[in-house]
């Protein structure tokens, strides 16, 4: 990871640290929590479990959502993985707003857990294929067994930069190879227009101010 990767990361650690800040002094006084930092990432974020935007799913079961972490929860993540066999596919349409101003244009994969050794994480992530279109674009993504990223552009990332400005919903397939001997846990799919995962923008309250 480049020094800028780490700066980036570090300052989403800070941010979603002052952001749950509040409901931890909840803990040990009786005034109202004064929300301190709003987060929120420049990606539009779309559950890869069941909801509104997936339509269909083949070889694949939604499961309870087990380790997540106080950030997790304040960052609002679903409560359910999606768990994809081998062979298995989900389909989406997910409904994106564009910046004409905007360069680049990127689908992105974030991944579910895994119960570890020692506890849920994220390693031994399965290869996936991602699809836009019919075959319009596509990519194959891997990762090593033992990367323990959470970050979606680091697990997979496929670059729509290539479609029209004017397209408003895209035609998602997320699928786990027939060869692949693993099962995939998927949390969510996100559309940004910035290709690196990391980068969070918070806004202090005036509550907190």
């Amino acid at each position: 990871m480049g020094a800028f990767a780490k700066m980036w990361s570090g300052l989403q650690t800070l941010i979603l640290g002052l952001a749950s800040l509040g409901s931890s002094l909840s803990l040990y006084t009786e005034e109202p929590v004064v929300s301190l930092l709003s987060v929120s990432y420049f990606a539009e974020r779309f559950p890869a479990p069941e909801s509104e935007y997936r339509i269909s799913v083949t070889n694949g079961e939604d499961v309870e959502a087990n380790g997540i972490t106080s950030l997790e929860e304040t960052n609002g993540m679903p409560d359910k993985f999606l768990i994809l066999m081998p062979s298995g596919c989900a389909r989406y349409e997910l409904p994106v707003e564009r910046d004409e101003d905007a360069e680049g244009f990127y689908l992105m994969v974030h991944p579910g857990k895994k119960e570890g050794k020692y506890a849920y994480d994220y390693k031994d992530k399965a290869d996936l294929t991602l699809t836009v279109g019919e075959g319009q674009l596509t990519i194959e993504c891997s990762v090593d067994e033992n990367d323990n990223s959470p970050h979606p552009s680091d697990y997979c990332v496929l670059d729509i930069s290539s479609l029209p400005k004017d397209d408003s919903l895209l035609l998602v397939d997320l699928c786990v190879p027939a060869t692949e001997e693993r099962s995939a846990s998927l949390w969510e799919l996100w559309v940004s227009p910035e290709d690196d995962s990391r980068r969070a923008k918070g806004t202090f309250e005036d509550s907190g101010r």
